[in-house]
């Protein structure tokens, strides 16, 4: 990501001052600042951390994903949905706008090679997946869809092999990639918008989150489906995690009714306790610490909840902003640190 310093930031900042970048991010539904915050003390505090390198604020943008470099975790991406991508090799201190032309949902680093960046979103208003193999130099598209007024807005990797990508859209469609996302075919479309997607350690098991259907599982690389159940009925489904990815019966679902866990795989769930205003159910993301299974951090608009105990007790810490969390990611080399990417209600 070093390398798109170089070659990217001098272009876009001599065709548009700071002023103008920040200017179009304004919008409706709470107030206070949306991007980034962090926590360097493992939630206990958190600051806004929304400063561009060559000055103004990303405190606009609408984060939908946050991604960090497992190689080097200086190294971050905060894919948004009204600015484009930005990129940061300093933990998130200050950032710089990576990819400014697409309406961004998911991203992926390829693991074992930097420098490979795929970023699923819009672009010229087109569902669109695109690469990079040269850590942003330069940018190729790999993938379109026809039908306008869609996104892609999921993808993962198999981690034994991260040439092998599944992409999820808007419309339901899963497609798949085992080339890098050179080539993509059609697995099934399942006519809900896929929120997220997880595949386990070893391949075997992919979970599709979809907003109003809910947690879907695939044993046989999504060729078939099964539908796994929440004990209550439930309307939006936003966010889902591994407790490891080594096992994959353990989950969290962040649900508009609350957040669930499982540890057999969907079959039977538990509702978590989480101190919330009875009113206000609705959770927006959730993620665990590879450092520590039984760390999970979860989110309530701009509440952000840890337990240290697998969801049996929490701690709470309000961020200062009514924007919504939109989700939560911990860095893999130092686990005190945590980000938490914001958006409009």
């Amino acid at each position: 990501m070093k390398k798109a310093i170089v070659l990217i930031l001098p272009i876009f900042f001599l065709a548009q001052s700071c002023n103008i970048l920040t200017s179009g991010l304004t919008g409706k539904g709470g107030s206070g600042s949306r991007g980034v915050f962090i926590s360097t003390d493992n939630g206990q505090t958190w600051q806004e951390s929304n400063a561009l390198t060559a000055g103004g604020s990303i405190s606009g943008a609408n984060v939908n994903r946050l991604v960090v470099d497992r190689n080097d975790s200086k190294n971050l991406l905060a894919v948004t949905g009204n600015s484009g991508v930005y990129a940061s090799n300093d933990s998130g201190a200050t950032w710089f706008q990576f990819l400014p032309n697409v309406s961004g949902h998911d991203a992926y680093l390829n693991p074992q090679n930097s420098q490979e960046i795929v970023v699923a979103g819009v672009s010229g208003s087109r569902p669109a997946i695109v690469k990079s193999i040269d850590g942003g130099g330069a940018w190729t598209q790999v993938y379109s869809h026809p039908v306008a007024e869609a996104a892609v807005t999921a993808i993962v990797y198999d981690q034994r092999n991260p040439a092998i990508l599944y992409a999820g859209l808007s419309t339901g469609t899963i497609i798949k990639s085992i080339d890098g996302g050179l080539n993509w075919n059609i697995l099934v479309t399942h006519k809900d918008r896929v929120v997220r997607l997880l595949l386990s350690a070893n391949g075997s098991t992919l979970y599709m989150l979809g907003r109003a259907q809910g947690l879907k599982k695939s044993n046989d690389g999504g060729r078939t489906w099964t539908d796994l159940e929440l004990p209550e009925k439930t309307t939006e489904h936003n966010d889902l995690a591994f407790e490891n990815p080594a096992n994959a019966n353990v989950l969290y679902l962040a649900a508009s009714t609350g957040l669930y866990k499982t540890t057999d795989g969907g079959g039977r769930w538990s509702k978590l306790s989480i101190p919330a205003t009875p009113s206000v159910t609705q959770v927006s993301a959730v993620t665990v610490s590879g450092a520590n299974n039984s760390q999970v951090f979860a989110a309530v608009r701009s509440t952000i909840y840890r337990s240290d105990d697998g969801g049996a007790s929490w701690r709470t810490q309000s961020l200062p902003t009514n924007r919504v969390v939109s989700g939560i990611i911990i860095d893999p080399q130092e686990p005190s640190r945590v980000y938490a990417g914001l958006k409009e209600p």
